[in-house]
């Protein structure tokens, strides 16, 4: 059973989407934007009496690593499904 003009053989797999958008510079460019604007802000929210208290912890710097790269990481997932979605119709 088919579920579209591309059934799921020709599909990649979400992984490989997952890489090939890794590769794609205009779909980076949009996720590391958001990202950015994201990260930024959740680290002024939540990290900015931390930053200026005790700057050197590394554990305010995983929590500052964190608010970029899980806004990233779910920016990226939306994008690719998005995509992925598009090509199955």
């Amino acid at each position: 059973m088919e579920s579209g003009p591309a059934s799921r053989a020709e599909r990649p797999s979400f992984a490989r989407s997952c890489a090939a958008h890794c590769r794609d510079p205009a779909g980076m460019r949009r996720t590391v934007v958001i990202a950015l604007v994201v990260g930024t802000l959740l680290t002024l929210v939540n990290q900015v009496d931390h930053l200026a208290d005790d700057a050197g912890e590394p554990i305010t710097w995983l929590r500052v690593l964190a608010n970029y790269l899980i806004p990233w990481a779910v920016s990226s997932l939306g994008y690719v499904s998005a995509r992925r979605a598009a090509q199955a119709r």
